[in-house]
């Protein structure tokens, strides 16, 4: 039994004097929104017979509910505006079931997938595994579900991972402790010298005890005084030396974690980050390393600098007088209690900063590579007004985020400025009464301001190193998420692939209650080319992107050459497949290297015998500098019709054994889509294709049309075939021919 959530006793009293006669409970979940809309809880449960809502109160209230599974053919967990809605589908029309908040729209995704299942027969597989909305320990709500609480971040760990990356410089790292440590240490000096310097050798009464003539006085003046500046001078130089070795080793920390976490980004599934989104991943690589680094350089010195000054100046200020040290110790537990109050609030302040700032980046990232559609539509003060939203909720956060902060701390100054106050008045008493000197005093003041000091400013340090960690900790969680496979062993390896491409029932869904593929049987021989037809939306995208492995069918099974495409090692399967998109992605650089992308090992000879076949070269050679013109980003100083055949060449260099093309000719003119079908002609020669295309007539040499509706296999033939048959690809035909007839007419 797949149990999202327990039953109260009451509750599972009522359910069980429900229970039919050999009924099994396959599923118990909870729901938040009671029939009414308002907050309240109610209860599903799926049996191997009905699917059940009770509510909290007395059975039949509150909207309960019982449904035979006989009686049930679909399921799907359709949003609404802030929740959502469990929908089963009865007599051909879907009815509501029970609604939910958006917190717990995952659970109710999973618990549709069950019901489908049940109602199309099919073994019953349903994960608890999903995002949690609250964090499990503190029950905080979670900014990022697929993060780590910011409230429960295991900080040690995190430090102790940090650390890890320092292990290939463990020299420099112990030099750093080295200086660290030793500025620590003279730091505790200074005062001891300012005491000697008042009690034996300014106090009046050394010279007219006779206990040290005023020459003997000026040597010994003149000692303490060198003793001081070789102190600063010493502390001085150990601060630049920990300063250049602290900022060399943070920043090659930084730099290798910021590699190897892009690394990770780029073997990362398509799943992965199409959840993910490039303003958040952007955010990760770019301002939280930063935070990190920042902290590394300047927070982590002064924490352990002033961590064992205060441990020294806590003993020295016990052995001067404990009595004194005991009263001026006094508002330390308020600083502390309070300080800890106020870093757990910041954390939770900063994150929410950290996530604004990551929608920010999202906004700005897709504003500016969508510029052109803005411009296309007159529409800059819209983007200028969103982006404005999105730059006001970061100040506005920034501000809630520093003003909390400032109150607090002034609140803090006070407290601890008490102990100063305290201090005076003591150690004042005991000077009088007889039992300390005015040099062990002031010392103990210099002191006082010394263990003071670094605690006004240990949480603020504590909350810089807290925002540093929650940044880590995102970091090393994307670290964490499993990558593609590849480079697994005992993978199959097949070179070169033959090129059959068979499906069994395949059935995908990006959500997995809206699946986009429905039991999709298909069968392509080697060097077949397969035209894929349909209305958009119909999975014909869906389909190339399964045979390349971008994403793994939910059910059934993908066969490349008879073998389980899970089975094949995924970089010996990638290596075998080209693809042309209908948007083609050129880098920055030049129309060589973007060729030469996909075979770097490629010569000049073959780089233009790819682009020949590709019909580019003729472009390419009119442009100054030829083969080595800048491409600009994304491309973009060339035409449509020009990207796009530097994209076929890309292709036809990789030689690949089979070839995706997606709308390959949707964006082109006429002349340009003649040359690109010249070129196609010549790159689908062999190789198993799968291409797809809106204008049919570009599909007439396939060997086989398949025709897709709605994600399933709705006609297969070749074109002569299925006009013949009038069915939806005729339909399709016919409507292509009028809309053809109207533009002529048209011109």
């Amino acid at each position: 039994m797949v149990v999202f959530d327990t039953l109260p006793p009451e509750i599972e009293a009522q359910w069980r004097e429900s229970v039919l006669p050999g009924e099994e409970t396959l599923l118990v979940a909870m729901s938040d929104i009671r029939h009414d809309g308002r907050f309240g809880v109610r209860w599903i449960m799926l049996t191997n017979k009905r699917v059940v809502v009770l509510s909290d109160q007395a059975p039949g209230v509150d909207g309960a509910v019982s449904m035979d599974l006989t009686e049930i053919s679909d399921a799907r967990a359709e949003p609404l505006v802030g929740g959502g809605r469990l929908e089963v589908k009865r007599n051909g029309y879907f009815t509501p079931v029970i609604e939910y908040s958006s917190s717990l729209g995952a659970k109710f995704t999973e618990i549709a997938r069950g019901i489908q299942q049940l109602a199309k027969d099919e073994p019953f597989a349903v994960t608890t595994d999903i995002p949690r909305a609250r964090c499990q320990k503190c029950q905080a709500l979670l900014p990022d579900r697929e993060r780590n609480c910011p409230r429960c971040v295991r900080k040690m760990a995190v430090m102790l991972r940090i650390a890890s990356y320092l292990a290939p410089y463990k020299f420099l790292a112990a030099l750093l402790v080295i200086t660290t440590l030793g500025r620590a240490l003279l730091n505790l000096i200074p005062p001891l010298i300012s005491r000697t310097l008042i009690d034996d050798v300014l106090a009046p009464n050394v010279i007219e005890a006779g206990i040290r003539t005023p020459s003997e006085s000026l040597v010994m003046l003149a000692w303490l005084v060198a003793a001081l500046v070789a102190v600063n001078l010493g502390n001085g130089g150990l601060e630049v030396a920990g300063s250049w070795i602290g900022a060399w080793l943070s920043t090659r920390v930084i730099a290798n974690m910021r590699a190897q976490l892009y690394q990770v980004l780029e073997r990362m599934s398509l799943t992965f980050h199409n959840r993910k989104g490039q303003g958040n991943l952007l955010s990760l690589v770019t301002r939280d390393t930063e935070s990190l680094n920042y902290f590394l350089i300047d927070g982590a010195p002064y924490l352990v600098v002033h961590s064992v000054t205060l441990l020294g100046v806590l003993t020295i200020l016990l052995l001067m007088s404990w009595q004194v040290t005991l009263f001026v110790l006094l508002p330390v537990p308020f600083v502390v209690m309070g300080g800890t109050a106020l870093v757990k609030r910041m954390r939770l302040l900063w994150s929410r900063v950290s996530q604004n700032w990551a929608l920010l980046h999202g906004q700005l990232n897709e504003s500016l590579l969508g510029i052109r559609v803005a411009k296309a539509f007159a529409q800059e003060e819209a983007e200028i007004g969103r982006f404005d939203r999105r730059n006001e909720a970061v100040a506005r956060a920034t501000v809630h985020e520093a003003r909390f902060w400032d109150g607090s701390f002034a609140i803090l100054n006070f407290v601890t400025g008490a102990g100063v106050f305290i201090a005076w008045y003591a150690g004042g008493t005991a000077i009088i009464g007889g039992s300390l000197s005015l040099g062990s005093l002031v010392a103990f003041i210099q002191f006082l301001w010394m263990l003071y000091g670094p605690l006004q400013w240990f949480n603020r340090i504590y909350n810089w190193m807290s925002r540093a960690l929650v940044g880590a900790d995102r970091i090393f969680d994307v670290m964490d998420t499993p990558t593609e496979p590849f480079g697994q062993p005992g993978k199959l390896t097949p070179r070169p692939l033959r090129g059959e491409v068979e499906f069994r029932e395949v059935t995908f869904g990006y959500d997995k209650t809206k699946p986009v593929l429905k039991k999709i049987d298909l069968h392509v021989q080697p060097g077949e080319m397969i035209g894929l037809v349909g209305k958009s939306g119909a999975g014909k995208s869906t389909t190339a992107h399964l045979v390349c492995r971008f994403y793994e069918a939910d059910h059934g099974e993908v066969l490349i050459d008879g073998h389980d495409i899970r089975d094949i090692e995924l970089t010996c399967l990638r290596d075998q497949i080209g693809v042309v998109l209908q948007e083609p992605f050129l880098f920055s650089g030049t129309i060589l290297e973007n060729i030469r992308y996909s075979k770097p090992t490629a010569d000049l000879p073959e780089v233009i015998a790819a682009a020949r076949a590709a019909n580019a070269h003729d472009f390419i050679v009119a442009k100054p500098e030829g083969y080595d013109t800048l491409v600009g980003e994304r491309g973009n100083r060339l035409s449509t019709g020009e990207k796009q055949r530097v994209s076929i060449a890309r292709a036809v260099l990789k030689d690949p054994r089979i070839l995706i093309l997606d709308e390959a000719t949707a964006s082109v003119d006429t002349e340009t889509e003649f040359a690109i079908q010249q070129a196609i002609s010549r790159l689908i020669k062999g190789r198993t294709t799968f291409a797809i295309a809106h204008r049919l007539s570009t599909l007439r040499n396939a060997d086989r049309l398949v025709v897709m509706e709605e994600g399933a296999v709705a006609e297969i033939g070749t074109h002569e075939e299925l006009l013949s048959k009038r069915g939806i690809y005729h339909k399709l035909v016919e409507m292509q021919r009028t809309v053809s007839r109207l533009r002529a007419v048209e011109r």
